[in-house]
């Protein structure tokens, strides 16, 4: 279930529906912080594993793709 307000997101997740879950969030300083984060990762190529992108919207049913098989990472989007 996800409720939001302005400046809050509240996610409540069952304790076993995804094990291992992981939420994590980005805050991303100057934008030369981030060049500097990106440069090795340009260099070398480096690429994350995604599987599946989504918007906030729709988390109940990442989730559930989650839940479907062995995946990678899953992205949510969060616009504001």
């Amino acid at each position: 279930m996800v409720a939001e307000t302005n400046d809050a997101v509240e996610i409540l997740v069952g304790r076993n529906a995804v094990p291992g879950l992981k939420l994590q969030g980005v805050a991303v300083g100057l934008p030369k912080h981030m060049s500097d984060l990106l440069r090795p990762l340009e260099q070398h190529r480096i690429e994350p594993v995604i599987d599946a992108a989504c918007d906030f919207k729709a988390l109940p049913e990442a989730l559930d793709h989650l839940n479907s098989g062995p995946f990678e990472k899953l992205v949510v989007e969060l616009h504001y």
